[in-house]
């Protein structure tokens, strides 16, 4: 944290998303989706994060707000350029991040449920999906009251952690479309392939029937073989 002055009043500012509590973290959410002016959102922001409130401000000294603008320029640091965390510790016990292609049903439930209810206050269902998503190790999924109950510790995490972790969520999503690309052009590099191979034996099976249909049944085989290859390679990368 750092302290700062200004006509004699003192200021006390976190110096990153780590010194950041959840709850002003869930504070700066809401403000992101309020309908406000940017100078109203400005001094909202910093509010937040100074503990002086909102009237008290607006009848400062402007110069006020944009110094301590200045000094939050941590809030600039976008979520992608955070490195992905896949396990962090809190209150001694270490935590691991899962994602829905690796859960359970009744985390697929549980999610789309949080989702819903919160569909209008995002902010109030992220400690409830990384309650569901990030377990100790060999723990089976969350429920009933001891889901709430692990929701309610997340609240203790701190800002950064808790962008790091969507960070990890990010990175998965943009490697699954990059496989995704990658499956897509394999798949139009083997039916080429297949219409190559095809054409080949046409062209050389004249004269030679049995010839021609043994090629043709070993082609098909071989392209079974292929596409089994390709489907598993699809599934294993997208679990």
């Amino acid at each position: 944290m750092k302290t700062i002055k200004h006509n004699k009043a003192s200021y006390t500012l976190p110096e990153g998303w780590s010194e950041v509590k959840f709850s002003q973290f869930k504070e700066l959410m809401k403000l992101n989706q309020d309908e406000l002016g940017q100078l109203e959102r400005a001094v909202r922001i910093v509010s937040v994060f100074s503990g002086v409130a909102y009237d008290t401000l607006v009848d400062e000294d402007p110069a006020l707000i944009f110094r301590i603008l200045h000094e939050l320029d941590f809030l600039d640091t976008g979520v992608e350029n955070m490195e992905p965390v896949m396990h962090f510790q809190l209150d001694g016990e270490t935590y691991y991040v899962n994602d829905l292609e690796n859960s359970a049903f009744r985390e697929y439930v549980d999610f789309q449920t949080i989702e819903e209810k919160t569909k209008d206050k995002p902010e109030e269902g992220i400690t409830w999906k990384l309650a569901i998503l990030c377990r100790k190790q060999n723990e089976k999924p969350l429920k009933g009251k001891i889901l709430e109950e692990r929701a309610s510790l997340f609240e203790k995490l701190d800002a950064e952690t808790v962008l790091r972790i969507n960070s990890f969520f990010l990175l998965k999503q943009r490697l699954y479309s990059e496989a995704s690309l990658l499956y897509s052009n394999l798949e139009k590099e083997i039916k080429a392939k297949e219409e190559e191979l095809r054409s080949l034996l046409t062209a050389n099976g004249a004269g030679g029937r049995w010839l021609t249909k043994w090629r043709n049944r070993s082609l098909t085989f071989s392209l079974s073989m292929i596409r089994r290859l390709s489907t598993f390679w699809r599934s294993s990368n997208t679990r």
